[in-house]
């Protein structure tokens, strides 16, 4: 794991001064072992891998993915108070309210760790409460 944390980085800093294409980020993710999918790239939202989501957008992942409950990039890396990985999605224009399947938005999943600063981002980016918590 911590191979990846000094790997990514570099591998993110020679694509972008190459002027890589979306296809040399996916290439970069299947070299690190990464697989291209959504499911990973919502895995990898889970865990705060910022490094890995920003190959992942590079290489063309749709940014608004949902998981079968309807549950975002964005909402995960909330949930578990990532606050890189929530700038990073935040910066990238991801939906700020958007629902999931019960009409929780990233606000309320942030708000199960309210000291966070992911918590913090949301609001101060505009983020509102879903139906779920009114």
């Amino acid at each position: 794991m911590w191979k990846r944390l000094l790997i990514v980085p570099l591998v993110l800093l020679l694509l972008w001064a190459c002027g890589s294409s979306s296809e040399d980020h996916r290439r970069a993710l299947e070299e690190l072992g990464v697989v291209w999918d959504e499911e990973a790239f919502l895995a990898h939202a889970k865990q705060g891998d910022q490094a890995v989501l920003e190959l992942f957008l590079s290489g063309g992942m749709d940014l608004e993915v949902r998981d079968s409950t309807g549950g975002t990039a964005l909402m995960y890396a909330a949930l578990n108070g990532h606050v890189a990985a929530t700038s990073l999605l935040i910066g990238q224009g991801a939906d700020l309210n958007a629902e999931d399947d019960l009409g929780r938005r990233a606000l309320d999943y942030a708000s199960v760790h309210p000291a966070s600063g992911a918590f913090q981002l949301l609001a101060a980016a505009g983020a509102i409460y879903g139906t779920f918590s009114q």
